[in-house]
């Protein structure tokens, strides 16, 4: 919520306290991943939103949550900027299928700070994936925007390493060229900077490469490595 008024703030804590509330009254035993599939609609409407997703180690969650509020608290004081959407989290298990999974160390439980996408949101996520890189936590690529190159070594580590490794054994020709695979090679280069691409997920990318994070926003996804 850009340059929040007392007001405005006043009623966000007042619905996100309602729903904390709700949510105490209302649960079950799991839950089935074919109910939270989603059909966003195009073009979004008032309904539309965005969010941003880190996984930080079981183990440590707890201090990893009061350490995000500390943040979250600290960087509305400093820039007037605070999501406007309830945060929400989720708790994935130990996978190591995945070479590039993010539960590969251990199982994980996830930040997921949620806006409307308007003025300072783009701003708040940078910010928030150096928070999150500081305290070691794991991206999910196609739900984490705004990634640099240095934040996905740090999380990943030598296993960029073993991707390319299988790519040039499996795959010598590189066919086909997929941007993703141009944004892994580029890790070597150091680069903090950002490119921008957009991608339409019925007629492929376009104007660049780059894969390592997405925008879901108005039917178009913006990608960012």
């Amino acid at each position: 919520m850009p340059k929040s008024s007392a007001l405005a703030a006043g009623l966000l804590n007042t619905l996100a306290s309602s729903c904390r509330l709700t949510l105490n009254f209302i649960h079950g035993d799991g839950c089935y991943p074919a109910d939270q599939v989603i059909r966003y609609p195009h073009p979004p409407g008032y309904a539309r939103y965005t969010f941003s997703l880190c996984a930080f180690p079981e183990e440590d969650f707890v201090q990893n949550l009061r350490a995000y509020y500390a943040f979250c608290h600290d960087y509305a004081r400093d820039h007037g900027y605070r999501c406007d959407l309830i945060n929400f989290d989720y708790r994935m298990k130990y996978d190591q299928r995945a070479l590039l999974s993010f539960t590969y160390d251990s199982p994980v439980m996830t930040i997921d700070p949620a806006s409307t996408g308007g003025d300072g949101w783009l701003e708040f996520l940078d910010a928030c994936n150096e928070f999150c890189k500081a305290r070691g936590a794991s991206p999910l690529f196609n739900q984490t925007p705004h990634l640099t190159p240095g934040q996905v070594q740090k999380a990943i580590g030598d296993r960029i390493g073993k991707f390319r490794e299988f790519m040039n054994r499996y795959d010598p020709e590189q066919l086909p060229q997929l941007a993703f695979r141009r944004a892994l090679w580029h890790h070597a280069v150091g680069s903090e900077q950002s490119a921008v691409v957009v991608l339409n997920p019925l007629q492929g990318i376009r104007n660049g490469s780059g894969f390592l994070s997405r925008k879901r926003f108005s039917g178009e996804s913006k990608y960012r490595i």
